[in-house]
C-alpha cells in the first residue's frame, strides 16, 4: 500500500502521481504561477513545478 501523505522536503522518486501527492488541489494554480513568474524554468529539480 503506499503513502497516504509526503513531506515536500524529502521527494520520493517513486511516488506515483507526485503532482497531486505534494501539492494537492493546490497543483493547477501553481502550475499558472510558474508559467507567470518563472516560465524559462530556471527554477527546477526534478519534483518541481512543470510550466504550464
Amino acid at each position: 500500500m503506499g503513502a497516504r501523505a509526503v513531506y515536500p522536503n524529502f521527494p520520493d522518486p517513486e511516488t506515483p502521481d507526485w503532482q497531486r501527492a505534494y501539492h494537492g488541489a493546490n497543483f493547477e494554480r501553481l502550475t499558472r504561477v510558474k508559467a507567470r513568474f518563472d516560465p524559462e524554468n530556471v527554477f527546477r529539480f526534478p519534483h518541481s513545478i512543470p510550466v504550464a
